[in-house]
């Protein structure tokens, strides 16, 4: 599993948010608002019949789990962000098994550095990942799991935007970024890119748009991919709700093996009928194999609705299952007409989904690790429904990731298998007992799929908690978990779980 050694990765994010603090308490003093820092301190204690995840000779122990964290957000006027940080020490108790130091991060931010012309959008993250999908499967990301690897991420896009004569606009943008799995080559792999995009300033029916871009991305574990592309399009809006577009141009790439330029030609609708729905289209034509995404949303009162098709192309070392919504995604959504400031609903929806005992970034699956260009299509379905005192909250998720280009650039699952399918499904119902304290339900599962018969692990999950708030800044939820596994290592746990959380 994981030691408690730092790596190179882990240490450059946190001097991230040791400058994310820095500058946020230097606005906060000139401006004496806008930004808003949360400390607390989580107290969780456990106990597993099957910490090992084995089939046979369980290994039942206490764990407990100390968690100092912070959260900040700031809404100033230059700089607005968010971030979450928790540093988790698990200790084991009635076991052999070794300590561990979890780090557990999501922060992204954005400061305008000159007033309209210069900005820089930067995220981190860190998390447990699945390096394998037909490996162990587990629920909680804090649980004993060898198929689970920290995974560390940094990116920073510095950008220019001016306007040019009254005729465009510009934005001229630079990337880069890293992402490093602790103990393992695979997933290991850094980024850079520029590009330029101009649009015309004309208001009217028809409008253009032109667009250049370089992008690089060296994986350890396979060799450097590149791409670029020159298109030029132009777009239609017959109606104030409906735009329609066409682009052209040329793109080159190595991601089937020596480079190869080629046209590469597009079209696109966006049709937003109300402010609380919204549908678009995209397909683009690339001779590595073309790519789209379909995606419709609407949201009602008491209600969010989302729905999405998409094929793309994930470059280097990446998680099969981004772009996977979440419970946060839903309700971030739903609550954009009770709080339109992006900011301040992020806040508010972190809020609501602790008091009801739902965790922010629940999925229906958990991925895998890749490296090498690969070919992802996903279909996704989620819904939300709020009733006077229960919450319902349902995903819905099918990806197929496979390898793309040249074989030999294949590492992890896609060296053993030709395309990995995975199904994922969670049920959630959140019931609100009193004011104050709400008890939770949870069913999931989640399939995953090789070409070989051997290749398939199935994890199936079904959870209860009941949590309340006992002071202004102090909550307490206790519960319990059963987990059952089937492929090639199978097992089955039953855990009890309590945890206290104080606010500061």
């Amino acid at each position: 599993m994981q030691s408690s050694a730092e790596s190179p990765a882990i240490t450059m994010i946190a001097q991230a948010v040791a400058l994310a603090l820095c500058l946020g308490a230097g606005t906060a003093s000139a401006q004496q608002s806008g930004l808003t820092i949360l400390p607390r301190f989580a107290v969780a204690q456990s106990w597993s019949d099957n910490i090992g995840l084995r089939a046979s000779a369980r290994d039942a122990a206490l764990i407990t789990t100390l968690s100092p964290g912070l959260s900040l957000s700031s809404n100033a006027e230059r700089i607005k962000g968010g971030l979450n940080y928790s540093l988790n020490e698990i200790l084991y108790t009635g076991t052999n098994q070794s300590n561990q130091l979890q780090h557990a991060l999501s922060a992204n931010g954005s400061a305008e550095l000159l007033e309209n012309t210069f900005f820089v959008d930067a995220s981190a993250s860190v998390s447990q990942q699945a390096v394998s999908a037909f490996g162990p499967q587990t629920i909680d990301p804090l649980q004993n799991n060898p198929n689970n690897s920290q995974l560390s991420s940094l990116a920073i896009s510095p950008s220019l935007r001016g306007r040019l004569n009254g005729l465009a606009s510009y934005e001229l943008r630079a990337n880069a970024g890293a992402t490093e799995v602790k103990g393992s080559t695979l997933g290991n792999s850094t980024s850079s890119g520029v590009s330029l995009g101009i649009n015309g300033l004309n208001t009217g029916l028809v409008g253009w748009n032109a667009n250049a871009s370089t992008q690089q991305n060296q994986a350890r574990a396979g060799v450097e991919n590149r791409s670029s592309q020159l298109r030029l399009g132009l777009s239609y809006r017959p109606d104030p709700e409906l735009q329609l577009g066409l682009n052209a141009g040329q793109e080159r790439s190595n991601y089937l093996g020596a480079g190869q330029t080629s046209s590469s030609n597009g079209a696109s609708a966006n049709w937003t009928s109300t402010p609380r729905t919204a549908l678009a289209a995209v397909w683009q034509g690339h001779v590595y194999g073309n790519s789209h995404t379909l995606s419709f949303q609407h949201r009602m009162a008491r209600s969010s609705w989302r729905f999405s098709d998409s094929q793309s192309v994930a470059l280097g070392s990446t998680v099969a299952a981004t772009g996977l919504q979440t419970n946060y995604d839903l309700f971030y959504l739903q609550f954009a007409s009770i709080e339109p400031d992006p900011v301040a609903r992020d806040v508010l929806v972190r809020s609501y989904l602790q008091g009801l005992g739902l965790g922010p970034n629940a999925t229906a699956t958990a991925g895998f690790l890749t490296a090498g260009p690969t070919s992802q299509r996903s279909q996704q379905l989620s819904f939300s429904l709020e009733g006077l005192r229960w919450t319902a909250t349902a995903m819905l998720s099918q990806g197929r990731t496979s390898q793309l280009g040249n074989s030999s650039q294949a590492a992890g699952d896609l060296s053993k298998s030709g395309s990995v399918l995975q199904r994922g499904m969670s049920l959630n119902l959140a019931y609100r007992v009193t004011p104050i304290s709400s008890l939770n339900i949870s069913l999931s599962q989640q399939r995953s799929r090789g070409d070989l018969a051997s290749q398939s692990a199935t994890l199936r999950s079904f959870s209860t908690n009941l949590s309340s708030r006992i002071g202004q800044r102090t909550s307490v939820s206790v519960g319990a978990r059963h987990s059952s596994a089937e492929g090639a290592t199978p097992y089955r746990e039953n855990a009890i779980l309590a945890n206290l959380v104080q606010q500061f």
